[in-house]
């Protein structure tokens, strides 16, 4: 799969003509959520089939796009496919029904190159270095440290002035360059220890 996606939700989907509009859309969406919004929010969608005449702004707007451009029964566009992640795909196109089906057949095929892709560039971060460790170190200066300096102060601003200067000390900010097509959970520390893996085995 492409780095920006980890999976592909393929969804096969038959809406008779007189079926209940409201509980399809519902079961379309709230499955789709539960992948996307619980389990992998970089979840690739196919959702596919014979949807005869169902109302899709709820689809659209989920956001998904549908790609099938001409008719597949008659004048009318029934089958139709809807998709987050249409550049992959070539345009797709129609071929004749088979067997008795009055429905003509709809063909995706991949796209040599699936653009656009996230361009790499660097992105800086700041961040505050806190560890249990770091955690420790301060409290133990916060405990040894002479406070009575602090009613000669005049105002609140010098009091808070000395308590940061422990707290920069122990937890500074530091400047970080990353990769912008990371996922947020692509931390150092996880790349040192995936590195630290690799080496070992």
């Amino acid at each position: 799969m492409p780095r920006e996606v980890t999976h592909l939700l393929i969804g096969a989907v038959y809406h008779p003509p007189k079926a209940n509009n409201f509980e399809l859309l519902d079961y379309l969406t709230s499955s789709m959520d539960e992948v996307t919004r619980r389990t992998d929010p970089h979840t690739g969608i196919l959702l596919l089939g014979d949807f005869n005449q169902l109302p899709d702004a709820q689809l659209r707007y989920f956001p998904l796009q549908q790609i099938v451009s001409g008719p597949t029964r008659g004048n009318s566009t029934l089958d139709k496919i809807y998709t987050n992640v249409a550049t992959w795909f070539q345009i797709p196109i129609t071929i004749p029904a088979v067997s008795r089906s009055d429905h003509e057949i709809v063909c995706l095929q991949p796209a040599a190159d699936p653009l656009p892709r996230p361009t790499k560039s660097a992105k800086v971060i700041h961040r505050r270095l806190i560890s249990p460790n770091r955690k420790a170190l301060l409290f133990n200066q916060l405990q040894r440290h002479n406070w009575t300096c602090l009613f000669q102060m005049n105002s609140c601003e010098e009091i808070v002035h000395c308590f940061w200067l422990d707290y920069y000390m122990y937890m500074p900010v530091v400047i970080n360059s990353v990769d912008s097509r990371n996922k947020p959970w692509v931390t150092r520390t996880l790349r040192r220890r995936s590195n630290y893996w690799i080496r070992i085995r």
